[in-house]
């Protein structure tokens, strides 16, 4: 019986034991958060009573005082000026200069024997004239004074070319050119342009830009002029020689096409655009190679052909060249002011 008790005792002893270490083992609990106390609860403090300011007492203060009166103003102050020192008198003064007198002249009556045409003796007092100066000489006549010269009456009268001119210069151009060998081997052509050769493959026409472009004068399709003259016309499928400004195809496979130009065109930018009367179209015999491909300026050499190109009236081209020879600028004049025609001198 006592073992039974005994034994009933060490399990109550144990369970305690249990349930101690439990409790210590376990964290503690947080403490609970306080409830914020609610502004109703919170007492408000109660304002001070105000005081009650005494009244002021009403001053009665005058008013500004007015202008003050004009009679009562003070008199305006007046500036000192610097008073200006007397001059010193010089005990030597300089004697007074006396200027001459030049009694006064008509100018017009004194130079009326200078003008021209005026006859009689000099008016009195009119300056004299020396019997070598009043001689004009005549100066000897030269290519620049021939130049500078004063206008004749007839070219101071001159006017501008009516209809009746142009057609008279059509009427000289249908007909057939006028040529005029001289001297020196050239020829003359309508007595204005000079031309060298026969016209064939040995012996090519040597001739100038001017001889070319005289031909607007009376071919000028969008204006009604359609006629091209003779000496001109008379180049057709002639041997032709002529010197100018050269420019290839910037993109082609081949340069056997080039434009003979009277002035220089970089076919941009550069220089004066060609116009049908003053460009040939070019057509090599063989593609230009090694310095020719580079040439600025040259001489041609094949047939030509007056071969006008038109687009509804308007002139696109008038000069081929076939057959053609490019080389260096040779003998064959540019312009028609590098030429001497000294058989057309007056």
């Amino acid at each position: 019986m006592r073992i039974f008790w005994t034994i009933i005792a060490l399990l109550v002893l144990a369970t305690v034991a249990m349930l101690y270490a439990r409790g210590r083992a376990r964290p503690p609990a947080p403490a609970p958060v306080p409830a914020p106390a609610q502004a109703a609860d919170t007492p408000r403090p109660t304002p001070p009573a105000e005081r009650p300011v005494p009244a002021q007492p009403i001053v009665d203060r005058p008013l500004a005082p007015s202008a003050p009166d004009p009679s009562h103003a003070p008199p305006p102050r007046t500036p000192q000026v610097a008073e200006t020192p007397a001059p010193v008198e010089d005990p030597n003064p300089a004697p007074a200069i006396e200027l001459p007198v030049v009694p006064e002249r008509d100018v017009a009556a004194s130079t009326e024997h200078l003008r021209p045409g005026f006859v009689g003796p000099p008016p009195p007092g009119a300056p004299e004239v020396a019997a070598d100066d009043a001689t004009i000489r005549e100066a000897p006549f030269t290519d620049s004074a021939a130049n500078t010269a004063a206008p004749t009456p007839a070219a101071a009268g001159a006017r501008e070319p009516s209809a009746a001119d142009s057609a008279a210069t059509i009427a000289a151009a249908q007909g057939p050119a006028k040529l005029e060998p001289q001297p020196d081997g050239t020829v003359l052509v309508d007595g204005r342009f000079v031309m060298r050769g026969d016209g064939s493959r040995d012996k090519p026409y040597e001739v100038t830009w001017e001889h070319l472009m005289s031909v607007q004068e009376t071919y000028k399709p969008r204006m009604g002029l359609k006629v091209i003259p003779d000496r001109v016309q008379m180049l057709h499928n002639k041997w032709v020689k002529i010197s100018g400004y050269v420019a290839f195809p910037v993109m082609a496979e081949g340069l056997d096409e080039m434009l003979m130009m009277l002035n220089q065109w970089d076919g941009c930018c550069i220089g004066v655009p060609p116009t049908p009367f003053d460009a040939i179209e070019v057509k090599l015999d063989k593609p230009a190679e090694g310095e020719t491909r580079l040439l600025i300026m040259g001489t041609v050499t094949g047939k030509l052909q007056v071969d006008p190109y038109l687009v509804k009236d308007w002139l696109v081209s008038l000069y081929l060249m076939d057959d053609t020879v490019v080389g260096k600028q040779s003998g064959a004049p540019l312009r028609e002011s590098e030429v001497r025609q000294e058989h057309l001198a007056p």
